[in-house]
């Protein structure tokens, strides 16, 4: 996969919300302005960073403003895309939010595999704690969504 270069603007919130998604770009609830054109630029590329900010203003808007508060129009506008853009990669809004509930929480249960199983129940539950605990400090309009 191409590496992506990103221009950011002034992050919302704070973490790797990029990571968090699985896709490496983007901060929690950050907006990313569209990619630069220019030759050399694929058609696969240009769909992942537009699935990223996609990704990252749903998250942004969702802990600002609440979910049923979003309009597709509003949704699109701080991804920097078209209502027909994001339409091609979700029929809806409440799609996007499960993609992004879906990444949100596979990221959560990786983070949760790598506690070692065969320590102590105590010293088991204390670290799922400590865990989800981080990942809410962390990503705290992520963690809203999760």
């Amino acid at each position: 996969m191409p590496h992506l270069r990103l221009d950011r603007r002034a992050p919302i919130g704070t973490g790797g919300m990029g990571e968090a998604l699985g896709i490496g770009c983007a901060e929690q609830g950050a907006h990313y302005r569209k990619l630069k054109p220019g030759p050399g630029r694929s058609a696969t590329e240009v769909e992942i960073h537009q699935r990223a900010r996609i990704h990252s203003a749903m998250v942004g808007l969702a802990a600002e403003r609440g979910y049923r508060s979003i309009t597709v129009r509003d949704l699109a506008r701080a991804a920097g895309v078209s209502t027909r853009t994001l339409y091609k990669h979700y029929p809806c809004k409440e799609s996007c939010l499960l993609r992004v509930h879906d990444l949100l929480a596979q990221r959560l249960c990786n983070s949760l595999k790598q506690i070692d199983p065969e320590s102590m129940k105590e010293e088991r539950a204390r670290h799922l704690i400590e865990t989800i605990l981080e990942f809410c400090v962390r990503e705290p309009n992520a963690a809203q969504i999760v």
